[in-house]
């Protein structure tokens, strides 16, 4: 029987394996001068905004324990784009937003690079980005 929501959040069994799976990833990776460093989950959608910093600080020590010199990009929440939950700055850590235009997508009126279009995407870029401006940390 299937199912139509992700259980991440309500089922530590769930973020458990997760993290098994990023631990056996970093002792793969830990010595290859190739890999940048790790993305825990892509676009996450914690719906209490409370549980995905929670798992980061889980899944950070688990992968510092075998590997402490890759970089992590966590991504913030909803679909990356969301940092408003996180408090605290992981060490060693480039965080991930994604920056999904609203316009032309997936509906609304086309960009056009009109002067009021381009205030609005930059007021959205410097919402999605507070977190990072505020604590001096990078990007991506």
């Amino acid at each position: 029987m299937g199912c139509n929501r992700a259980h991440m959040w309500e089922y530590k069994d769930h973020q458990d394996r997760a993290i098994q799976i990023w631990e056996a990833i970093a002792h793969h990776y830990k010595d290859n001068a190739w890999i940048a460093g790790y993305n825990p989950m892509n676009e996450p959608g914690d719906p209490e905004h409370t549980g995905l910093q929670l798992w980061y600080d889980r899944v950070e020590k688990a992968i510092r324990a075998i590997d402490p010199y890759h970089i992590l990009f966590p991504d913030g929440n909803t679909y990356a784009m969301d940092f408003t939950a996180f408090k605290k700055v992981l060490p060693n850590t480039v965080y991930a937003i994604h920056d999904y235009s609203n316009m032309g997508f997936p509906s609304g009126k086309p960009y056009t690079g009109t002067d009021e279009q381009i205030e609005i995407l930059e007021k959205q870029y410097a919402r999605k980005v507070e977190f990072m401006k505020e604590h001096k940390v990078p990007i991506w």
